[in-house]
């Protein structure tokens, strides 16, 4: 939340808190009007004071790797000094203090973090420079509202309100920043995993945290029934493959008691069953069978973001992550740097990302597995990762670190071997093709002389037979 320090929380059923921060109350008519008659929209820029949220742990002290978020405005005349850029969450279209005795610590290296917040990591890069991007492969999110971006705006294919407007517009669902988050990690240009992936966007209203879940199956319903449908007609040729929802939510555990949970449970069976690996915040539970544990993990802001040796626990790493350490795969969580609803060019830099992050990073992973082998299953792609992961820190870090560069290594050799099975087997069956038509020929060939040499006989034995006859005559 980007709010005042002296702000409380208030709960209001008309609108989304986060809006207050920009001080329009029709700024969410504004918007939806747009997105209903575009499709996209750019949110206004509002320009005011900045707000500096000092973020705290439950016991009330200033966390040390995220001390505050900077939201959208003007700090010209605010003191900043007590704070490390560091441990800053920030936008790269803010105006900082004129006085340079107000800049937080380690100002200069601003620009160092947003540009190394955008990389993927782990080797994502160079994986994209070998022409591996996701391309062909097509993806369904379901998130907030999606605001107008230059890092994914060539990805979206489709943008389509199921969800009813009412519905969309509760507290917590529609904010656009979630959206523009989770969908530049997927597939942005600069911070995406898959860059050249295809997206169908719905919006939705994640109601799994409230009371309300037979609103939330039901909008989920809808939409995992227009995937379905898209994936019959439209996209026959080419399915969805993958639906990314970054929420910790479960399938598993639906209520029985609520309405509709049948329907719901067995519609998630079927989008499985058609091939589609459904990627949420909570996946150990959605597919039991492959143990699929993951977490996260933060960087050093000032290295390598590809180098192994940038990794830091994420903030989030607690003894909650103590069990499966050599199976729980980790992925990159904090320190990321996401596109801004700020604007179509802005850039937001995000010390803790949470398990939201996450999930769009193993879309996007999908993807690029899809890409390299167009038959993987969502149970083969995890214990690939598996297998390919860097288990070194895995006591350190609660887990093992995900190595992309390794997993599309190994899903090409074992594509490879596979088509060098599939050709031996083709150039067997062809010899042994080739061989049986000789046999039959040679056989034929056999058949054919045989009853000529029947017939040669037969004639010659009539001759003689003629002849014999005519001497008894005589």
């Amino acid at each position: 939340m980007f709010l005042n320090d002296k702000t409380k929380e208030k709960k209001s059923n008309k609108m989304p808190r986060w809006f207050e921060h920009y001080q329009l109350k029709n700024l969410y008519e504004i918007y939806y009007h747009d997105y209903k008659k575009t499709g996209r929209c750019e949110l206004p820029i509002v320009s005011n004071v900045g707000f500096v949220t000092p973020l705290q742990n439950d016991e009330g002290v200033i966390r040390k790797r995220n001390e505050c978020e900077l939201g959208i405005g003007d700090y010209s005349n605010v003191n900043l000094s007590k704070y490390d850029m560091q441990h800053i969450s920030f936008s790269d279209g803010i105006k900082w203090p004129t006085s340079t005795e107000h800049l937080p610590k380690n100002f200069s290296q601003r620009l160092k973090i947003i540009e190394n917040g955008k990389n993927p990591g782990l080797g994502i890069k160079t994986l994209h420079k070998k022409g591996i991007t996701g391309k062909g492969v097509r993806m369904a999110i379901l998130d907030g509202i999606l605001p107008e971006h230059e890092e994914y705006r060539e990805n979206i294919k489709l943008i389509e309100d199921v969800c009813d407007r009412q519905e969309l517009t509760q507290l917590g669902g529609c904010d656009p920043r979630h959206g523009a988050a989770i969908t530049s990690i997927a597939v942005g240009k600069n911070c995406g995993v898959a860059p050249d992936a295809e997206v169908y966007y719905f919006p939705y209203t994640n109601y799994m945290g409230i009371k309300d879940k037979k609103t939330s199956f039901k909008n989920i319903h809808k939409i995992f029934e227009r995937i379905l449908e898209l994936n019959k007609t439209n996209l026959k040729d080419n399915p969805i493959s993958v639906i990314c929802m970054s929420w910790k939510t479960t399938f598993k555990h639906l209520n029985k008691e609520i309405e509709g949970e049948k329907e719901m449970r067995e519609l998630v069976k079927k989008a499985k069953n058609s091939g589609i690996f459904i990627c949420t915040g909570s996946k150990e539970f959605d597919y039991p069978e492959c143990d699929m544990y993951d977490h996260g993990i933060g960087r050093d802001l000032l290295k390598d973001p590809d180098d192994t040796d940038s990794v830091l626990p994420a903030y989030f790493t607690t003894q909650r992550i103590s069990k499966h350490t050599q199976n729980r795969l980790l992925f990159p969580m904090d320190d990321r740097t996401i596109a801004s609803p700020e604007s179509s060019t802005s850039y937001t830099h995000c010390v803790l990302g949470g398990w939201s992050f996450v999930s769009p990073y193993v879309a996007g992973l999908y993807c690029l597995a899809k890409q390299t082998d167009p038959n993987i299953t969502p149970q083969k792609f995890w214990q690939t990762m598996v297998n390919s992961s860097d288990k070194s820190q895995a006591n350190e870090l609660g887990g093992c670190i995900v190595q992309p560069i390794s997993m599309i290594d190994c899903l090409e050799k074992q594509k490879n071997n596979q088509d060098k099975i599939v050709h031996s087997e083709a150039v067997i069956t062809s010899v042994v093709g080739k061989k049986e038509k000789s046999m039959n020929k040679t056989l034929q060939k056999a058949q054919e002389d045989g009853k000529n040499m029947i017939q040669n006989d037969k004639r010659t034995i009539t001759k003689k037979g003629v002849l014999l006859s005519k001497q008894v005559q005589h």
